[in-house]
């Protein structure tokens, strides 16, 4: 991978409150990825709950849009690392 630098994308927001915002967090990390980036994806608040298996399955943010299964399983297979806030995952 290209020294191109390292791209830290937050995820608050839990996908019950506004799932577009998981969306937007997926794009971002998918443009950088294309950009051969280093990626980290950290889930903290309510955005833990992307973590847990099945939790996202089908979810469409807004007409047209793809899944957030999808755009998870995108930026996965391309290579992004995720970190969840270990106090949120207790909370």
């Amino acid at each position: 991978m290209a020294d191109a630098g390292k791209v830290v994308v937050n995820l608050a927001t839990g996908i019950d409150e506004n799932p577009e915002r998981a969306m937007l967090a997926f794009f971002v990390a998918e443009s950088a990825l294309k950009e051969e980036r280093e990626v980290l994806i950290f889930l903290s608040l309510e955005a833990v709950r992307i973590g847990v298996p099945g939790t996202i399955k089908g979810i469409v943010p807004c007409e047209g849009c793809p899944t957030l299964d999808r755009l998870f399983n995108l930026v996965t297979r391309l290579g992004a690392e995720f970190y969840a806030c270990p106090v949120c995952l207790d909370a």
